[in-house]
């Protein structure tokens, strides 16, 4: 009796990532531990980088010295960045997730809607960066808008720190979340169906926030 011959699809996946790995290693890993090193042995004197072995000097100046408020302050902006941007980041784009993946709801031209979302992620950042200071400078025309309702003073809104906190944010979100709702919608398919089989016949539902999903081994 003849076998029929399975096709491993797994070995396929790697060699897709061979690419992504070469150039990780190549542009970001060497430059990123390279950077790491020269940290040890370059210190600035008189306005000039000078070669010796300093250790975590650099390190220790920049977090306990008088200019260590800089430091603190800069982490307190990127806690704060982070929190603005990734939150409404994954709880968007697993709303989204389970949306386009729930079967029940069969959404037509879900892909459509897919490509839609996930475009400001393809532009690069340089080009998101002028179009929302172009919306933003002082003569933009949302800045215009905030003059007329009386909301920014002449400055513009770019002139205060916290509103441009919040662009930054907004735009790591939008640029972003698309991207997330993809993996997500992956990590979800990828769950085996037999799984929600057994969930549906122990009584669980996506409409039962008390249901429970037992896993039989």
């Amino acid at each position: 009796m003849k076998k029929n011959k399975t096709v491993e699809y797994g070995k396929y996946g790697l060699l897709f990532l061979i690419p992504f790995f070469l150039v990780f290693l190549v542009f970001q890993l060497y430059p990123l531990l390279y950077t790491f090193y020269n940290s040890f042995i370059y210190s600035a004197k008189n306005g000039r980088y000078v070669t010796e072995t300093v250790g975590l000097g650099n390190f220790t100046n920049y977090v306990f010295a008088k200019t260590g408020s800089e430091f603190w302050q800069s982490l307190m902006v990127t806690v704060v960045l982070w929190i603005l941007n990734f939150i409404p980041q994954i709880l968007l784009a697993l709303l989204l997730a389970a949306w386009f993946t729930d079967i029940k709801i069969k959404l037509k031209g879900s892909g459509i809607y897919k490509v839609i979302m996930y475009m400001p992620n393809i532009i690069t950042a340089a080009t998101i960066a002028v179009l929302f200071y172009g919306m933003f400078e002082v003569n933009g025309p949302i800045t215009t808008i905030f003059k007329d309702l009386g909301w920014c003073d002449k400055g513009g809104i770019l002139n205060h720190g916290w509103a441009s906190l919040i662009i930054i944010a907004f735009i790591q979100f939008w640029m972003w979340y698309g991207n997330t709702m993809i993996v997500l919608c992956a990590g979800i398919l990828g769950i085996n169906p037999s799984l929600y089989e057994a969930a549906s016949v122990d009584g669980a539902s996506s409409n039962s926030s008390s249901s429970r999903l037992h896993f039989h081994c």
